[in-house]
């Protein structure tokens, strides 16, 4: 038989007996332990979408540095269609930018409803949750063609104005 300490037999007690009393309605316990644990996993959530939003306001900001650079050595642009990339660009951020935080918003709204389903088994938690971000997925898909056709229509637009 294993030995164990005094003080591990003497916390398995106490947890034994402190844990019925603890499920009771209206004791501060298990109950609030939950809320707190929600709450701390929203939190990080926020924290760690606000982490992404600022790494990619960062990379924005760098790819528009470049830019612009790349524009002021071109002498083939008149100083109206470098203004005019720009601000495409810029439009493309702010939609994308937009895109992500409603799908971000989304999230949230769903997970909340999903903590609210008590009476979900596990297999029908995880087909609602694959439904849920196979629906974002194809949304991914739609947004992120849109943009790309965007671009490439600015870009043939602004091949043409050189040519002429």
């Amino acid at each position: 038989m294993k030995q164990y300490g005094r003080w591990v037999v003497a916390a398995c007690l106490l947890a034994a007996w402190a844990a019925p009393m603890m499920a009771e309605e209206g004791h501060a316990g298990a109950g609030e332990a939950k809320e707190k644990k929600i709450e701390a996993i929203k939190e990080h959530r926020e924290a760690k979408h606000e982490a992404r939003m600022t790494k990619w306001q960062e990379k924005h900001d760098e790819f528009m540095g470049k830019l612009k650079e790349r524009l002021a050595k071109n002498t083939k642009l008149t100083d109206a269609e470098k203004e005019e990339i720009t601000k495409f660009f810029e439009e493309q951020y702010s939609e994308n930018k937009t895109f992500r935080q409603t799908q971000f918003d989304e999230n949230i709204k769903f997970l909340d409803e999903l903590a609210g389903m008590a009476d979900l088994t596990k297999d029908q938690m995880k087909e609602k949750i694959k439904a849920h971000f196979a629906a974002q997925k194809e949304e991914n898909k739609t947004h992120h063609g849109e943009q790309k056709t965007e671009r490439k229509a600015e870009h043939e637009k602004v091949k043409a104005e050189v040519k002429d």
